[in-house]
């Protein structure tokens, strides 16, 4: 996490969730984040789930235009061999990682 925070500060990205942000959606980004933890598959499958997770994440966060310089800066190495295509897909489920603990600290915010 220490490299996203890192990330955000050289892009100037504010630590702030978007306008109209909705806690349900960072849920399930989450609990996808955590499955994937937990799983034991290497190699291709990993990245095939890796896809799936950011996909669901995207989905959820597509609205919030927080996160898009920090994901476009992972993205920038994707259509490299296997390798680094898997330290691409970690890069941005670093960065939705990031945005459930944005979600929290508003949720701890607010109560």
């Amino acid at each position: 996490m220490l490299k996203v925070y890192l990330a955000l500060v050289l892009t100037g990205t504010p630590f702030v969730a978007s306008a109209g942000s909705n806690h349900s959606q960072a849920i399930s980004c989450r609990s996808e984040i955590e499955k994937l933890n937990r799983s034991t598959a290497e190699g291709q499958q990993r990245l095939t789930e890796k896809n799936h997770v950011i996909k669901v994440c995207a989905d959820q966060f597509e609205n919030s235009q927080t996160y898009l310089p920090l994901i476009a800066t992972c993205r920038k190495y994707e259509g490299q061999p296997l390798v680094l295509q898997q330290l691409v897909a970690d890069c941005v489920l670093s960065v939705y990682g990031f945005a459930n603990a944005v979600y929290d600290l508003d949720d701890y915010s607010a109560n």
